[in-house]
């Protein structure tokens, strides 16, 4: 977190918006009155005086469940100055959010879901301060019905849960053009100084909960480009890596990434914008992700997706992923080697439409329901919100 500015105070207003950075997108898309919304950004923080003065002289005088960090003192400092009658974030793996109603029983508190979430407890590190608390929200718009299970398993409760797909996704309408002739690889790239020798652990867990290193991440990113880029020649198709860059200046650090592990030469393309992603992806032909979001985003959007080693990827486990029905399928597989993938590759760009047609029945509770313009969130997030 930073600081970006200090005011003295802030109004009331019916929608409180946390955490603007993720959730602008979200509810740009839900039909709300902009002026009715007040928006909080938990990453570049406005400190404001007053309410913080009032919430630390409320802790002090009267008897309010114990606040043990200083975000959620923030944060509770805003609600109680801005004094909505409902909390929108679609940041749903943040516990702090999931405690609101243990401070405001009377708000309503709506999360959505930004991202496909593995097995592993919410944020860890938080767990010491948040025991004997209980974690609930009002409504939740979940991605795929198949997740309903995470959220009771790290002991969320939501009094409803809608599944709606992919809001961002949604809202874009799908490309009528004729899919190129080419395979476009999602690349995993994770943020860090990977020239740096003593910087190359990384947060994520192996199976037996150990942390992981950056050089184990750059080995499968190795293995899948040189494994993706010699089948597309040998194929005939056109060979295209996905960034996650969202600007330039991270664009250009993933091109140094690429150029680092020795693949400078093959065509990069990163999002300038989310129409531009998901119109850019839908002309591809097939896809290769090893478990991202934006794959399954893009299956629900009808496109050819294989997902390779999605349980090796970065030593995590996604419940929407496809190991629950075997470590290998039509369109993915657990394993790295890529002697043993290249085979399920080549079935994999020779399935027919009526192929996936039959897929889609098959795992239909797996997959992403495509909800074309976002009707059936608009339909419950009225009705929920009216009064």
């Amino acid at each position: 977190m930073k600081i970006a500015n200090v005011k003295w105070g802030c109004g009331n207003f019916r929608i409180l918006v946390l955490d603007e950075l993720h959730s602008a997108t979200f509810v740009k898309k839900m039909n709300v009155d902009p002026c009715e919304i007040f928006f909080v950004n938990m990453h570049r923080l406005t400190i404001y005086i007053l309410p913080l003065l009032k919430i630390i002289f409320k802790k002090l005088l009267r008897n309010v469940p114990a606040i043990n960090n200083l975000k959620e003192l923030y944060l509770l400092s805003i609600i109680d100055s801005v004094n909505p009658s409902i909390i929108f974030t679609a940041v749903d793996n943040n516990k702090n959010y999931w405690c609101i109603k243990n401070y405001y029983p009377e708000k309503k508190i709506f999360l959505f879901q930004n991202g496909l979430r593995g097995t592993t407890d919410l944020k860890a590190r938080e767990i010491f301060f948040l025991k004997r608390r209980k974690f609930e929200v009002d409504h939740i718009f979940i991605m795929t019905r198949a997740e309903k299970d995470w959220y009771s398993e790290n002991g969320l409760k939501a009094k409803h849960i809608h599944v709606c797909g992919s809001i961002k996704s949604n809202h874009i309408e799908l490309s009528k053009e004729i899919p190129e002739n080419k395979l476009v690889y999602l690349l995993q790239y994770k943020k860090h100084n990977y020239r740096n020798a003593s910087q190359q652990i990384s947060r994520y867990l192996n199976e037996s909960g150990e942390n992981i290193s950056y050089q184990e991440i750059y080995g499968k990113n190795i293995i899948a480009i040189r494994t993706l880029y010699e089948f597309c020649k040998s194929n005939l198709l056109d060979f295209e890596i996905f960034g996650r860059a969202k600007d330039e200046q991270s664009a250009l650090m993933e091109r140094d990434y690429l150029t680092y592990l020795g693949f400078g030469h093959i065509n990069y393309v990163y999002r300038t914008s989310e129409l531009d992603t998901y119109q850019y992806l839908d002309q591809a032909k097939y896809i290769v992700t090893h478990g991202s979001t934006l794959g399954h985003e893009m299956l629900s959007r009808g496109r050819a997706v294989f997902f390779w080693s999605v349980q090796r990827c970065f030593g995590r486990d996604t419940v929407f992923g496809y190991r629950k029905f075997g470590d290998s399928g039509e369109f993915w597989t657990d394993e790295i080697d890529p002697v043993l993938f290249c085979p399920r590759l080549s079935r994999f760009i020779s399935y027919s439409d009526s192929d996936w047609s039959q897929f889609r029945v098959k795992y239909a509770r797996a997959i992403l329901p495509l909800d074309d313009k976002n009707t059936r969130l608009h339909q419950k997030l009225h009705k929920a919100t009216l009064g």
